[in-house]
């Protein structure tokens, strides 16, 4: 019984000191408008703050659930779909953070090309959800009814 308590508070311990890291993302593509010819880009900087020893493992997740949430804006807002291999996804270091997050701050931006400069315009912010939602259990009937089978 005492090496179980010793074990739990071991790994709540454990828990405690792992580090609570601020993650920057940024996720951006080009695309060139016909109507108009100009070349448009889209840019979308993902901060969140999450605890995690494998900083690995948050990129990776991080990158593949902000390039669907990119791709899914950007054919909400541009009408346009444009390939994951043509996203450009790039981090930045880590900071420390004192909260963990749930939610993700989305920041986005257009730019446009005007006289050899680019010139930006911010749009809407946003949050992005990076944990999964819980699914609630059904309710089960205490006394199902019976069907009535015709013969």
């Amino acid at each position: 019984m005492a090496a179980a308590r010793r074990r739990r508070s071991r790994s709540r311990s454990r828990m405690r000191r792992r580090p609570i890291r601020l993650y920057r993302m940024t996720i951006a593509t080009f695309h060139y408008e016909k109507r108009t010819h100009q070349l448009i880009e889209y840019e979308m900087h993902i901060k969140i703050a999450r605890r995690s020893i494998h900083v690995r493992a948050v990129r990776l997740r991080l990158a593949k659930l902000g390039a669907a949430y990119f791709q899914r804006w950007l054919r909400r807002y541009a009408k346009i779909s444009i390939p994951k291999r043509k996203l450009k996804v790039a981090f930045e270091r880590e900071a420390h953070a004192k909260v963990q997050q749930q939610k993700a701050s989305v920041r986005r931006y257009v730019m446009h090309r005007v006289k050899r400069r680019w010139t930006s315009k911010e749009l809407a912010p946003g949050t992005m959800s990076y944990v999964r939602r819980r699914r609630r259990k059904k309710k089960r009937a205490k006394y199902r009814r019976k069907r009535h089978v015709r013969r």
